[in-house]
């Protein structure tokens, strides 16, 4: 189970994701196979870790030299990473925290950067760390003037396949489709409006079961914000 402190909604979305809460009454007639219920149902599966070789970045933040690759592994921006990491803490920025914030978000290649780890599984604490803030950054930059590179990687996450792959290991794909729970949750709480949308553009059945989760932990938190309004008049 990935290890953030989310608010309330959150939180209830993942134990819902991670703690069996999808009923399947029979794997067969949902065409998943042992391995995809597994995945839907959270069962705990030992992770694993794969090296890096790729230099950090010696660039000052928010001016990244270009890149020769397409593709942009994160492990290239931890200086930008880590200033990101110290400014999400803070409960009250300085106009310096927040001039700050806005040159990361200028970066594309960071932001890619970023997206690009939501597409690749993390199975030690340090890349689980670094999903939890790209996950925060790419909805924080949805408020920015790269709101649609923003979006764009986002809905990168709700379209992947990955996770319908029974050719990748149990513990990737538990990975993956917590990360798409979220994505899904968040930005439908966000943007409700966009459901319909979303949900049409899911890549197969394994995502399908995700949309249930999120569905079903959208419906308990307003049931619940119902009853605390009522409980407050």
């Amino acid at each position: 189970m990935r290890n953030r402190i989310l608010s309330t909604s959150l939180a209830i979305c993942f134990l819902f994701i991670t703690a069996t809460v999808l009923r399947l009454n029979s794997r067969a007639s949902h065409n998943l196979t042992p391995e995809e219920a597994a995945l839907v149902t959270g069962e705990a599966i030992p992770a694993h870790r794969a090296p890096s070789s790729i230099a950090p970045s010696t660039a000052p933040v928010g001016q990244i030299e270009a890149l020769p690759a397409e593709s942009t592994p994160l492990t290239y921006f931890q200086k930008e990473v880590a200033a990101y990491s110290k400014l999400v803490r803070k409960i009250f920025p300085t106009e310096a925290d927040l001039r700050e914030k806005q040159a990361l978000f200028s970066s594309i290649e960071f932001m890619k950067a970023m997206g690009q780890r939501l597409l690749k599984p993390a199975l030690d604490s340090k890349a689980l760390e670094e999903q939890d803030l790209a996950m925060d950054f790419l909805f924080e930059a949805l408020r920015s003037d790269q709101e649609l590179v923003a979006e764009g990687l986002l809905r990168d996450v709700v379209v992947d396949k990955q996770v319908e792959d029974s050719k990748l290991t149990p513990a990737a794909r538990e990975n993956l489709a917590g990360l798409k729970g979220e994505v899904l949750y968040r930005w439908t709480s966000l943007r409700p409006a966009e459901a319909d949308h979303l949900q049409r553009a899911l890549p197969g059945p394994v995502s399908a079961r995700v949309w249930e989760n999120v569905v079903e932990a959208q419906a308990v938190n307003v049931a619940e914000s119902r009853l605390e309004s009522g409980d407050n008049q």
